[in-house]
Order: C-alpha cells, then sequence, then structure tokens
C-alpha cells in the first residue's frame, strides 16, 4: 500500500518529535551519571556534560560506605524480597 506525501511527512514529523522526546528523558541521566563518575572539584567548575574529564569511583564508595545509606539499602532489599514473596 502506497503512502501519501502527507502521511510521510506526519510520519517524519512524529519520529523527530518522539527523538527529541527520548534525548530530553535520556539526558539528565547521562548528565547525572557524567557529574558522579568526575572528581567532585572539577564538576563543581563546571564543564562536564556527557563524559567525566577525570574519572573516578570515589564518589560512590563515600556513598556506599555509608552506614546509614547500607542500612537503608538493606531495608529496601528486604521489603522488596517480602513484598515480592507475599504478593
Amino acid at each position: 500500500m502506497r503512502t501519501s506525501v502527507r502521511e510521510r511527512v506526519g510520519q517524519v514529523v512524529i519520529v523527530f518529535l518522539l527523538a527529541l522526546l527520548c534525548i530530553s528523558v535520556i539526558y539528565p541521566f547521562m548528565y547525572m551519571l557524567a557529574v558522579s563518575l568526575n572528581v567532585g572539584s572539577d564538576a563543581a567548575k563546571g564543564g562536564v556534560y556527557l563524559w567525566p574529564r577525570q574519572f573516578t569511583l570515589y564518589n560512590y564508595e563515600v556513598v556506599l560506605g555509608n552506614a546509614v545509606i547500607q542500612h537503608a539499602y538493606l531495608i529496601t532489599i528486604a521489603r522488596t524480597i517480602v513484598g515480592t514473596w507475599w504478593a
């Protein structure tokens, strides 16, 4: 079945709008990941967009090494297991 020019233009517009929507949803996550993998002092200066300039996992070591965060993760995991087991 042949499509008219109007339908093709409509499909191109829809694909373009969906691509913009995908980029606007994915970009903030990519930005936060790049900032979290960058050295804190360098990230505070700005200019980190999609790739960290000074790669480090130190930020994750600090957060995951915190006893309060570990306890919160333990509660979350336990509630998930109990909630899915009893559901």
